[in-house]
């Protein structure tokens, strides 16, 4: 689509009513590759970065890089099971899981490996994935 298009189709004025009906991202179930995961350090801690490319372009066409945190330094710290560093290393227990066959791995051995994710839009409509489960594709040697 070019930009002439995306004028024609969109001429609206804060007054007309826009109907979205339909409009979103549709949550489901996809296969992913991992394209990057690195380990980042913040100044409140560090954080696990990895990258996720569904196989089909039709689903995301576009990577979605989410963050967990391994260890956070925080002033008001929550109760153990409650805390950054516990929900982020839960997540990546089970992406590893599901990735390795086990609650073990290195960031970076996940580069360019598969895993099936629940797509879904967050609270602010940004794209996330979630609900690791293994990827019934090949993988590459």
């Amino acid at each position: 689509m070019n930009d002439e298009n995306l004028t024609e189709d969109f001429d609206l004025t804060a007054d007309d009513e826009l109907d979205l009906t339909g409009e979103g991202l549709e949550p489901q179930r996809a296969n992913f590759q991992i394209l990057e995961a690195k380990q980042t350090t913040k100044e409140n801690g560090i954080l696990a970065e990895i990258s996720f490319k569904a196989l089909d372009d039709d689903v995301m066409g576009y990577p979605i890089t989410e963050t967990f945190w391994l260890e956070h330094k925080n002033p008001n710290q929550k109760p153990k099971g409650k805390r950054p560093q516990d929900i982020g290393r839960g997540m990546l227990k089970r992406l590893f899981t599901s990735v390795y066959g086990q609650p073990s791995g290195s960031l970076s051995g996940l580069q360019g490996r598969y895993v099936s994710c629940w797509l879904k839009e967050d609270q602010r409509g940004f794209a996330t994935v979630g609900s690791f489960q293994k990827a019934e594709v090949e993988e590459e040697e």
